[in-house]
């Protein structure tokens, strides 16, 4: 909801945040977000105003008088918004509607559908559209509610993002494969071993680079340009493959050899655009942050000694 000014709730709650840790760093941390977010919307909230809302002290950030009128007023707007959210977590109304979620193959096909079933059994007037491309959709322009995706890069300053995880690569094998060649245990043992990998389109991912430089190009025997496919041929003894340990674990004919390093590392991301926020939406993006946060040792290899 906006004002005249063109401000919305999104706008004066990362202002109070701000105002309540005197810095950007603890704001960001509250809404989990990123640094350079909180910045640039403060920025953005005192040249909508054209004044300034805070004085920049290196003790931290110090609201001015006209900060502390806004202080007022978002209050006001935070008490409201918390005591309508009470009445809808405590009365008859439930949740219905659609939800257009965007994310990758992987994702879509193993680690969402029990996330979106359990959701659907406490939300049964939900219907969720799941979409599955390797493009980012553009949530500003409504191709989706909600997106989730692995990547190192952090995500969009407009959207509002939360990383939920960080996704792990180990190389895997099926049964059979393993009683004919061996299983390696590390990264030097890998001579001579088969391999299945992603096809030249999709050469410039890191566990396709991790491959390549591991391993002979001639040991390579089987190429695609989906993860899904190219588990499939592992799982079916056409070489070894370098997999997300959630597409690998949740394979019950697949072996895990032994863990990449760190350096393959994803962090796992559901995003939003604070336009596109109502009490459905953020309801499946906590739901879903939930879930991940139960299956740790299932997406990264540091959580399982944990």
């Amino acid at each position: 909801m906006q004002n005249r000014t063109g401000l919305n709730w999104d706008d004066y709650r990362i202002f109070l945040a701000v105002a309540d840790n005197g810095s950007l760093s603890g704001a960001a941390r509250q809404l989990m977000v990123t640094h350079s977010t909180v910045f640039r919307r403060i920025n953005a909230m005192e040249d909508r105003l054209e004044t300034p809302l805070f004085d920049r002290l290196p003790s931290g950030y110090q609201l001015t008088l006209a900060g502390e009128e806004v202080l007022e007023h978002a209050r006001r707007m935070e008490t409201e918004s918390e005591t309508i959210m009470e009445k809808l977590s405590t009365g008859d109304l439930t949740l219905s509607g659609t939800i257009r979620v965007a994310t990758m193959e992987g994702l879509a096909m193993v680690l969402l559908p029990p996330f979106i079933r359990r959701f659907r059994d406490l939300h049964p007037e939900i219907r969720v559209d799941m979409v599955i491309s390797s493009q980012v959709f553009n949530l500003s322009r409504k191709e989706a509610d909600v997106a989730i995706r692995m990547g190192k890069a952090t995500p969009p300053e407009h959207l509002t993002g939360r990383r939920i995880g960080t996704v792990s690569w180990a190389v895997y094998g099926a049964p059979a494969y393993f009683e004919q060649y061996g299983q390696p245990e590390n990264v030097e043992q890998l001579k001579g071993h088969k391999f299945v990998s992603a096809d030249s389109h999709e050469a410039h991912r890191g566990y396709a680079k991790w491959t390549r430089a591991v391993v002979d190009e001639n040991d390579i025997v089987y190429t695609s340009n989906v993860v899904m496919a190219q588990r499939s041929a592992a799982r079916e003894g056409i070489g070894l493959a370098v997999l997300p340990r959630y597409l690998g674990e949740s394979e019950r004919r697949l072996q895990r050899a032994f863990d990449v390093g760190p350096e393959l590392d994803l962090d796992l991301w559901v995003l939003t655009h604070p336009d596109l926020h109502n009490k459905r939406v953020d309801t499946l993006v906590q739901f879903i942050d939930e879930s991940v946060q139960q299956i740790q040792p299932m997406l990264n290899y540091a959580a399982t000694d944990k």
